[in-house]
């Protein structure tokens, strides 16, 4: 499934909503608030495609040549080997000392 994604321009805000709303039988309009807060302010909001996710993981893998801890090196091949290797992934850097440098490496690479 594809979504639109946008940005908000003056909050940084970011909404997504699903590309086709018929394939998800959208009977309530779970999305109809966030579908009329872009609609009603889209000159502050600027559309984009997330990066596919084969290459956010590939990105992921990247990180791992800057490390130079080994045992965070081991942590997070681990966390990519697993189930759900994306949210073990930001878990693990969340709380770790490379917080800022992935942030730098993920925005070199997109």
């Amino acid at each position: 499934m594809s979504y639109a994604s946008f940005l908000q321009q003056k909050t940084g805000e970011i909404e997504s909503y699903p590309d086709n709303l018929d394939l998800m039988h959208d009977e309530d309009n779970l999305f109809q608030e966030i579908i009329d807060k872009v609609e009603d302010d889209f000159e502050h909001h600027i559309a984009f495609s997330p990066m596919p996710s084969r290459e956010a993981y590939q990105v992921m893998v990247d990180f791992k040549e800057i490390v130079n801890d080994e045992r965070m090196l081991g942590k997070i091949e681990l966390a990519l080997e697993w189930k759900k290797p994306f949210s073990n992934f930001k878990n693990l850097i969340e709380t770790s000392a490379y917080r800022q440098a992935w942030f730098d490496f993920k925005r070199a690479e997109k």
